[in-house]
């Protein structure tokens, strides 16, 4: 990594750039030993007690690479870090998946009287989503009110999420309601609470047709809660009225056809589709299976390798279960010899169905 490693401290107007050269370097730390030498420069520059924004970076890098022991190492270093500084160390906690430690720093930031700023709503409020602590989130966001960030966008998403990883729809409806601008963001991440929660459906449709500019996202969203449901009908019904489909959205429908039973309707759709990935093949392939139509899910089996997808182990398990149901041992011999030959790792799932193929 290629660090420039400055002879002497540099007079106080020249640290902030020193800084920026050494912290936005394309060469980023990538290991232990490149953070060490980006570390050793920052204190040889006399930055690490003063520069928060080298500090703040810092921080960032060893949080990137997973250090967070380190990571409050450097903070510690500091007299008097700010909030950019606070904030990167409770990102970091974010990011390493410690929610917990992110609050005990959001509290500490409290007791010393650092200043809570718009990235120090959105760590805490993401941070009380994930541990789905709905009391702790009430008071941040009583926090927030007291500021003028009650207008921002990207906060007032971030509420919606949080509230709906509670299980409050009706706080999230709220907070979306009262928000003087929204975005694509809100509205999605408005819709998709309406959507995980339990019968909210119909309020989901109802915002859903009144987002002004509707995209791919949300359209797979209300494609996937009506699946979700089984409600096939108007699944199909907003399935055909997006003008744009992916991969994803297919195969959505794919896996709902299945699991209903709507075997007919998955082919068709499964022959519709421009590219298939194994997903695709294996929502056809089970569908098949399950409706005990097992010599055409074979022929899909071959097919699928006619034209270069590789099977997972998703796929030899529903093929095997097939085999077993309709006690085809020649045809089950026949894919295990197939597993052999092509390399597979016999994970428990694989080898599950195999002894219970071979038992039957």
């Amino acid at each position: 990594m290629g660090l420039p490693e400055p002879l002497q401290a540099p007079e106080h107007g020249q640290k902030k750039q020193l800084g920026l050269s050494l912290l936005r370097s394309p060469d980023k730390p990538r290991t232990l030993k490149d953070l060490k030498r980006l570390h050793a420069c920052v204190i040889r520059a006399g930055l690490h007690r003063s520069c928060s924004f080298s500090v703040g970076n810092l921080v960032a890098c060893c949080a990137s690479l997973g250090l967070m022991p380190y990571a409050l190492r450097v903070f510690e270093q500091m007299p008097e870090p700010n909030s950019f500084v606070w904030n990167n160390v409770m990102r970091g906690f974010q990011q390493n998946h410690h929610p917990e430690d992110a609050l005990l720093f959001l509290r500490a930031m409290r007791a010393r009287a650092v200043p809570f700023d718009r990235f120090t709503f959105l760590n805490a409020i993401k941070a009380c989503a994930d541990l789905k602590h709905h009391l702790r989130g009430r008071w941040v966001h009583g926090q927030l009110l007291k500021t003028s960030l009650g207008r921002d966008a990207c906060v007032g998403s971030c509420l919606i999420e949080f509230y709906s990883a509670c299980g409050d729809i009706r706080g999230a409806r709220q907070v979306f309601d009262e928000m003087p601008l929204k975005d694509a963001v809100s509205w999605t991440v408005a819709i998709s609470g309406h959507v995980n929660s339990s019968g909210g459906m119909e309020s989901a449709r109802n915002l859903f047709e009144e987002m002004p500019m509707k995209d791919l996202v949300v359209w797979t969203i209300m494609v996937g809660g009506y699946v979700k449901i089984g409600d096939m009908r108007i699944a199909r019904e907003l399935f055909d009225r997006s003008q744009t489909k992916d991969l994803l959205m297919y195969n959505t429908m794919l896996g709902g056809y299945a699991k209903s039973g709507e075997i007919d309707s998955l082919l068709q759709l499964f022959e519709e589709m421009d590219d298939r990935d194994v997903v695709s093949w294996n929502s056809a392939i089970a569908g098949l299976i399950q409706c005990r139509r097992i010599r055409e899910a074979m022929e899909l089996f071959h097919r699928m390798q006619l034209e270069n997808q590789r099977p997972n182990g998703v796929t030899l398990v529903s093929i095997l279960s097939g085999c077993a149901q309709v006690g085809a041992l020649d045809v089950g011999r026949w894919i295990h010899s197939y597993i052999d030959r092509n390399g597979y790792v016999l994970d428990s799932m694989v080898g599950t169905a195999l002894v219970d193929m071979y038992s039957k």
